[in-house]
């Protein structure tokens, strides 16, 4: 009867470890997935960040390309005789007493000291 009983506590224990190893395998596997799909996730933000970053520094060294050549054109310069500024047009060879509209839009506009609106046009 002590056999017996000993012999059914071992396969009592063996099923109850049988059990809580079950459960731990399940927790860490399920612990394990868990953490694939967060650190997918935080790979794809990181390429979408990495990308958005590139594009934003390709899209900034276009412009400000466009804008030198915008620039390039023109070139400001004194006049002794009328004792005034000019601008000459570099590939034209045109000649204007006023600054010409290309060089109008490169300048920054005045901040709405009232509003704090980007562009001061009018008073507020």
């Amino acid at each position: 009867m002590n056999q017996r009983l000993s012999q059914a506590s071992i396969t009592l224990q063996r099923k109850i470890r049988g059990d809580q190893g079950r459960d731990i395998a399940l927790k860490t596997r399920a612990q394990r997935q868990d953490f694939e799909k967060r650190y997918e996730g935080i790979r794809i933000w990181a390429a979408t960040s990495i990308a958005a970053g590139f594009r934003g520094f390709m899209g900034r060294h276009a412009a400000s390309l466009k804008l030198e050549a915008k620039r390039g054109k023109w070139k400001e310069m004194f006049d002794e005789d009328a004792h005034r500024t000019f601008f000459y047009n570099q590939v034209t060879g045109e000649i204007r007493w006023r600054r010409p509209q290309e060089l109008l839009e490169l300048m920054k506009r005045p901040i709405c000291d009232n509003c704090g609106y980007f562009e001061a046009w009018l008073e507020c």
